[in-house]
């Protein structure tokens, strides 16, 4: 339902700072972060099939460019890319999900851009915030 899963492993450090893009700064959700990037300390996730931008709208990813790339996604054909989502929307059936990979470590619910993010993705979920969910298609 979520739309991926972990993979296993945590390949940046617990509180390495990483560097965010936001993809789609117009969409209801990304509206906190003004459409600029920005940097923080957190325990991430890179993620496995079934996750893949043909199947989720992803908000917020890694920027490889500024962050040391640590992680290596393998594909099912022994591929590896680097695209390391962090935030992302589906639809699933008549429901709607918000998924984050933010949040291992207290200060984040500090954070007031990136608590806004999550109450924008709670009142997605329920329904209350229209938002678009068409996938992010190939990552690049």
């Amino acid at each position: 339902m979520l739309g991926g899963y972990e993979n296993g492993g945590h390949p940046w450090k617990p509180n390495e700072t990483i560097t965010l893009k936001v993809e789609g700064a117009g969409h209801p959700l990304n509206a906190a972060f003004h459409g600029q990037g920005f940097q923080i300390a957190d325990e991430v996730f890179q993620f496995q099939e079934p996750y893949s931008r043909e199947k989720v709208r992803v908000l917020l990813s890694i920027d490889t460019s500024r962050t040391e790339t640590a992680g290596r996604r393998i594909l099912p054909q022994r591929q590896k890319d680097l695209d390391f989502p962090i935030s992302w929307v589906r639809s699933y059936g008549k429901g709607r999900v918000f998924y984050s990979a933010l949040g291992h470590n207290p200060h984040i619910f500090w954070n007031a851009a990136v608590l806004e993010h999550f109450l924008a993705g709670i009142q997605f979920a329920l329904g209350d915030l229209a938002a678009d969910t068409t996938p992010s298609g190939s990552a690049r």
